[in-house]
C-alpha cells in the first residue's frame, strides 16, 4: 500500500483552504482587533515570529485600555491562549493590565497564562488579585498561580544552590 507523500498532503490541505500558515497572519502581524479566529488560533502554534508576537501584545493592549468594542470577549481569549502557548516574556505587562478586565472569563484566562509563562514577576499583581478580585474563581485561580510560582522559584533557588556546592 502506498502513501501520499507529506508534499502532497500538505498541497491538499492547502488547497482546501482548512488551514492557515504562520506565513498568513497578516491581520495578528497589524494588531487589528478585526483578526479572523483562523489567524488567531493559528498564532498559538506559529513558531518564534517577533511580529507575531507584538500584534498579540497590540491586541491585548486594545483591550486593556477598555474599549471593550475593540476586541471581544472571544478573540480576547483567543489571543491570551496564543500569547501562553507562544511562552512569550514580554507580554507579561499586557496580560497584568488585562487583571483589571470587566470580564471574569479574561481575568481566569490571564491567570492561566501568567501561570504557564511562569511570571515570577507578577507576584505582586497576582497578589492583589488574591485578595480583592470581585470573582472568588478568580481569587482562588490567583492563589493557585502563586502557590505554582513560589515552588517553582524555590526549586530553582535549590538547585542553584546544589551546584554551587
Amino acid at each position: 500500500m502506498r502513501f501520499p507523500s507529506m508534499t502532497s498532503c500538505a498541497a491538499l490541505v492547502v488547497m482546501t483552504g482548512a488551514w492557515t500558515s504562520c506565513c498568513d497572519l497578516q491581520s495578528v502581524r497589524a494588531g487589528s482587533t478585526d483578526a479572523p479566529m483562523a489567524e488567531l488560533e493559528a498564532a498559538a502554534d506559529c513558531p518564534a515570529d517577533e511580529g507575531v508576537d507584538r500584534g498579540l501584545i497590540e491586541l491585548m493592549h486594545q483591550r486593556a485600555r477598555g474599549d471593550l468594542r475593540l476586541l471581544d470577549d472571544a478573540r480576547t481569549l483567543q489571543t491570551l491562549h496564543a500569547v501562553a502557548r507562544r511562552g512569550d516574556a514580554d507580554a507579561l505587562a499586557a496580560l497584568e493590565g488585562l487583571l483589571r478586565d470587566p470580564s471574569p472569563d479574561v481575568r481566569l484566562a490571564v491567570l492561566e497564562a501568567l501561570d504557564r509563562l511562569g511570571a515570577i514577576g507578577s507576584l505582586p499583581v497576582l497578589r492583589e488579585v488574591a485578595l480583592h478580585d470581585p470573582d472568588p474563581a478568580a481569587r482562588e485561580m490567583a492563589y493557585h498561580v502563586i502557590s505554582s510560582l513560589t515552588e517553582m522559584r524555590v526549586r530553582y533557588l535549590d538547585a542553584r544552590s546544589m551546584r554551587k556546592r
